[in-house]
């Protein structure tokens, strides 16, 4: 299993009710990558959310990301075939646009003037060929609450 620290911000779209229960929202990240796994990436997603359990304190729900553009650039390195003693080296870099659907459960908790965010974001992603790998997309932050 590799692990990947990103970094991100999200801004939420939400009704000026009390308890809302829908939400959209837009978020960037942005991957770092490892010495022995040369990847990096920058996405920009678009998302909905919807709060199926809601108290004063804590907030639970089910997201989906139903747009993301993402940018990326890996390294491999691999032996020349005809020279044994030989490292190649090649860049890949690319972008693709999908709409594919990814399913996350996630809660916020109250703390301050904003919550702590655990999110569970790859639970499912149709329309998508992930070649059998499963991604365990786990992500912990904090919203500050810029609505007075």
């Amino acid at each position: 299993m590799k692990v990947f620290l990103f970094f991100g911000a999200e801004f939420e779209f939400v009704s000026d009710k009390k308890t809302p229960r829908h939400a959209g929202f837009a978020s960037v990240r942005y991957t770092t990558d490892k010495d022995e796994f040369q990847y990096s990436s920058n996405q920009i997603a678009l998302g909905y959310r919807f709060r199926f359990l809601q108290s004063e304190n804590i907030n639970v729900y089910a997201q989906t990301k139903f747009a993301t553009y993402t940018i990326s650039e890996s390294t491999t390195t691999y032996v020349d075939s005809d020279d044994p003693g030989v490292l190649i080296s090649s860049k890949d870099s690319g972008s693709a646009f999908d709409a594919p659907f990814i399913f996350g459960l996630g809660a916020d908790i109250k703390l301050g003037n904003g919550y702590v965010t655990l999110v569970y974001d790859s639970l499912f992603a149709a329309f998508v060929d992930n070649q059998d790998n499963f991604p365990v997309d786990f992500a912990i932050g904090y919203k500050f609450n810029l609505q007075q």
